[in-house]
């Protein structure tokens, strides 16, 4: 589950049941899909609020004795629990769907991965990546030196260190070095980019 991301525990509905019935749990839960199951808990389809609009409504047909079976998605493309979001999104565009249950290992689904909750999520991490980058401009520049330095050296005993090199490009003396040259530019009142 997303860090922060509303509850997502699927809503399951039969499919024998009338659309009406359908609706009216969307409504009630304010969500857009349900996950349509047998007897055992297993997954046969899922009925969405678009196949209410274009399968039922379109059609004219009654919500009383129109089941979900004959409007809903009977091929379910599902994904593991567990799996992370750069798995999710890809199976999502690649099936071109806006949500996907996430099943246990018997089949069942434990929550609905949904799109619109990526956004958010995603909208919210960079908004604090904003909000971090114009904190870090009212920030002296001896401030940010000895911050980035700190952080340098209490990664290097870390098992990842080498690899933070290497993502960087720069080996970590380097950085150390570049540090200690921008310092010295600003001990000499010089501006950082000139040094």
């Amino acid at each position: 589950m997303l860090d922060g991301k509303r509850n997502n525990q699927p809503i399951t509905i039969r499919s024998d049941e009338p659309l009406r019935k359908a609706a009216e749990m969307m409504m009630a839960a304010s969500i857009g899909s349900l996950v349509v199951v047998d007897d055992d808990g297993k997954i046969v389809g899922m009925l969405t609020d678009r196949d209410l609009c274009l399968r039922a409504v379109a059609f004219d047909r009654d919500p009383d004795t129109t089941t979900v079976a004959g409007c809903m998605t009977a091929d379910v493309r599902t994904l593991e629990h567990g799996a992370d979001m750069t798995d999710q999104i890809y199976r999502m565009r690649s099936i071109g769907t806006r949500r996907l249950p996430l099943v246990d290992e018997t089949g069942s689904a434990r929550e609905i991965a949904a799109i619109d909750d990526m956004l958010l999520w995603a909208s919210a991490r960079l908004t604090e990546l904003a909000w971090t980058a114009r904190h870090a401009e009212l920030r002296e520049p001896g401030q940010l030196l000895r911050e980035l330095e700190a952080h340098l050296e209490a990664r290097e005993g870390e098992p990842g260190a080498a690899a933070l090199g290497e993502r960087l490009e720069v080996p970590i003396d380097s950085l150390h070095e570049s540090i200690k040259k921008l310092r010295a530019g600003l001990v000499a009142g010089r501006e950082p980019g000139a040094v």
